[in-house]
């Protein structure tokens, strides 16, 4: 299926310097984006994930979130651009699968409005507004976290070994639209292409706040939830039409 000359439309969103200490640096993401020519492979829904780990001072949780849809497109050898859309609902915590009550209240909790608020936003999306190969001089600044046992992995550590790419887009949260930056690597195996990435994010920039980190007197009793959210995703491709 061939992807000709598409824009895509995308809503801006520009935060503050404090954004530009996430593993997924944030900036100003274009108006529009135009791609050539391209053929489009759809996302093997069966063997591609969203994972988040989410921490507080007294432990952490960490889960996954299905896609409805995806699709990659490719020009000449090359991932060019994409598009994924999360299932929010789906949403699993795999730490407490030996207690299913637990799970079963955490999860409530996340889908209510106190953080992704599904009754209003069942999805997620990510559009890529650009792929440039990875450039070794690329730098993240880790953002300082309060200390403690179960702070979130820094962004630097976290990030996915042997990056060959730097991707850029979107990320729709909350109704929420976000430009983010960081190095994934690319891979193609006789026509099937996996793309993987980690990187951090602030949960609060999507209006995820519940538990903000930022009072003083909650964090002097450790009672809060690090607004860093260690991110990753694996996608992986149908085979290319013959």
């Amino acid at each position: 299926m061939k992807f000709n000359p598409v824009i895509i439309i995308i809503s801006i969103f520009i935060i503050s310097c404090q954004g530009k200490q996430s593993g997924a640096v944030q900036y100003e993401s274009p108006d529009a984006v135009d791609f050539p020519e391209a053929d489009t492979l759809a996302v093997n829904l069966k063997k591609s994930v969203i994972t988040w780990i989410g921490s507080k001072p007294t432990g952490q949780h960490d889960g996954m979130i299905d896609l409805s849809e995806g699709m990659v497109l490719v020009s000449d050898g090359e991932v060019i651009g994409g598009k994924i859309t999360m299932n929010i609902p789906s949403i699993e915590i795999m730490n407490l699968e030996d207690d299913p009550e637990a799970k079963e209240k955490l999860k409530t909790h996340l889908l209510s409005k106190d953080f992704f608020d599904t009754t209003n936003y069942k999805t997620g999306e990510f559009f890529v507004t650009g792929i440039t190969p990875f450039d070794s001089s690329y730098q993240i600044e880790n953002k300082v976290e309060f200390p403690s046992k179960f702070e979130p992995e820094a962004a630097a550590n976290f990030l996915v070994k042997e990056a060959n790419y730097i991707v850029e887009g979107n990320l729709t949260l909350r109704g929420t639209t976000q430009g983010v930056k960081f190095p994934a690597k690319i891979h193609n195996n006789n026509g099937v292409w996996s793309i993987e990435a980690k990187f951090n994010i602030d949960r609060t920039i999507w209006g995820l706040s519940y538990g903000d980190e930022a009072s003083l007197i909650d964090k002097a009793k450790d009672q809060f939830i690090y607004n860093t959210v260690n991110t990753g995703f694996y996608l992986e491709t149908l085979p290319a039409p013959l």
